[in-house]
């Protein structure tokens, strides 16, 4: 038996296969790589998961927002073209005395 130290905010989350099949097939997870879902799902309740599918059932169950890299190209405005300076005319003449 591991001494109490080890167990510290560690939950051993048992997840059956048929859990693990229905939380492949969720698209919102695939591209988000294991270390990311683990880090968030340790943020969001503050207990260590050591595996990848813990830490989706957690974040199912504790819904947060996840930060993800969207891969298409966002719009980009039209670069407006550059505008000509005012023309300056000049006014001839001199001090005007008093």
């Amino acid at each position: 038996m591991p001494p109490a130290k080890e167990w510290v905010n560690q939950v051993p989350l048992q997840i059956k296969t048929e859990v693990v099949e229905t939380l492949s097939k969720l698209p919102q997870f695939h591209g988000i790589p294991d270390e990311t879902l683990i880090r968030i799902a340790r943020q969001r309740s503050r207990v260590q998961v050591s595996d990848r599918w813990g830490a989706i059932r957690m974040l199912i169950s504790n819904p947060c927002p996840i930060p993800v890299v969207d891969d298409r190209q966002k719009p980009r405005r039209p670069l407006r073209l550059p505008v000509p300076p005012p023309r300056l005319t000049l006014i001839r003449g001199g001090r005007i005395s008093r």
